[in-house]
């Protein structure tokens, strides 16, 4: 008698009916925002942002602000890829960042990396799993990081960090698959303090929205929200 192995094959082909909490704000009426700006288009070309970009501008009357940054996609999938040595780094990295994270499929939850490998090699070529993985990983958020932190170091002695590094809801992605296409959409928190006596005082919180396509690798919008810290 043959014997097989038997393993678990999780399909997160089929959509989920579970509504997801993915706001990256909460408590604000859209009465409250008081400003919107939209940023200038972000490429390689205009990625020196020192004295372009002055995220705090605005809230010293208001309580918080909404502003906006579209990016050249091609230049931030390619600043992405340049952090890695080559697939097998980037497979293990998306073993280590997953469970720091909360992740969907199709608004399946995400608890197993294996898993999800077995499934993106099952579903999508090999180019285009390792593309997901790489965009599951914490490396995502590297080129935004730099966006935000230039954004702030031209006002007084800020400095930028993650909420916490045990919220895993500091950190969300939903990622839509279909025949034809696969959206992510990413939510990241920072915060903003300054250092007084040798002790951290927060001055500000930061809400970002990273909306793009891995398919039709259109502009990629990222959506900043800043509240004052009470």
């Amino acid at each position: 008698m043959s014997e097989y192995d038997i393993t678990n094959f999780m399909n997160y082909d089929i959509p989920n009916n579970t509504e997801l909490d993915m706001s990256i704000m909460r408590g604000n009426s859209s009465e409250d925002i008081d400003d919107y700006i939209l940023l200038d288009f972000i490429d390689s070309y205009s990625i020196d942002l020192g004295n372009e970009i002055r995220l705090l501008e605005g809230l010293d009357n208001n309580k918080f602000i909404e502003r906006y940054v579209c990016i050249d996609f091609n230049y931030f999938l390619k600043d992405i890829k340049q952090g890695f040595r080559d697939e097998a780094d980037i497979t293990n990295q998306f073993k280590l960042d997953l469970p720091r994270c909360t992740v969907y499929l199709n608004k399946h939850l995400v608890s197993s990396p294996d898993e999800a490998i077995e499934f993106l090699n099952f579903k999508f070529s090999k180019d285009t799993a390792i593309d997901i993985m790489m965009l599951v990983t914490q490396a995502l958020l590297g080129l935004p990081f730099n966006i935000i932190f230039n954004g702030i170091t031209n006002e007084r002695e800020f400095h930028l960090s993650e909420i916490s590094s045990n919220n895993k809801k500091g950190y969300r992605l939903n990622i839509d698959l279909t025949d034809n296409n696969i959206d992510f959409k990413v939510y990241k928190e920072f915060r903003i303090f300054e250092l007084i006596d040798d002790v951290d005082i927060d001055r500000f919180k930061i809400y970002i929205k990273l909306e793009f396509s891995l398919i039709r690798k259109e502009e990629m919008l990222m959506n900043i929200k800043l509240e004052k810290c009470k």
